[in-house]
């Protein structure tokens, strides 16, 4: 009997210590640089771009691929609609570079593109999905497309970041999180 009661108080403090580790760990918090881009089907189709996290970084480069979209997306222009002005923010964007198809990427070339800084691009995307309307992307058919971006720090030393779009055309590049 004795022994009995040794194992439920010792199974008591495994259980208490358990949980306090679980209070004592601490929370995990974003960290590195991070990328959120946002796409919109428009006239012309908009990619919002914004760097939101990564001091003393630049964003020098960033591509995005339509491979593995749920939709099968494609860029309907190949040659980008023009080159922006900057944006607001000053970011300005000085090269689009379309792959040669059946690649369907672009990678673009940015000036000034520092952290809290957005810009948008503005292209042309269609489907081959099996729906009758595929002259646009229907909510959720960017899903599974990727995003690349290529940072630099003053030195010139590289960091990359990858994301992919989810169900709300929505791609987070970067840590999800650091302790």
């Amino acid at each position: 009997m004795q022994q009995r009661g040794e194992r439920v108080f010792a199974m008591r403090w495994s259980i208490l210590f358990v949980v306090a580790a679980m209070f004592a760990t601490p929370a995990a918090r974003a960290c590195g640089p991070q990328v959120e881009i946002r796409f919109e089907e428009a006239s012309p189709d908009r990619f919002a771009i914004a760097f939101t996290r990564g001091p003393k970084l630049r964003l020098a480069r960033l591509t995005l691929s339509l491979d593995g979209s749920a939709a099968g997306a494609v860029f309907d222009d190949y040659g980008g609609l023009f080159l922006q002005s900057p944006s607001p923010s000053g970011v300005a964007i000085t090269a689009v570079d379309y792959a040669a198809p059946p690649a369907m990427s672009v990678t673009l070339a940015f000036r000034d593109f520092l952290e809290k800084r957005s810009v948008d691009f503005r292209t042309d995307l269609d489907d081959r999905g099996s729906d009758p309307d595929q002259n646009h992307l229907a909510p959720g058919e960017l899903e599974g497309a990727t995003a690349r971006a290529i940072l630099t720090d003053e030195t010139g030393r590289t960091i990359e970041i990858d994301g992919r779009f989810d169900r709300d055309s929505r791609s987070l590049l970067g840590e999800r999180a650091c302790v």
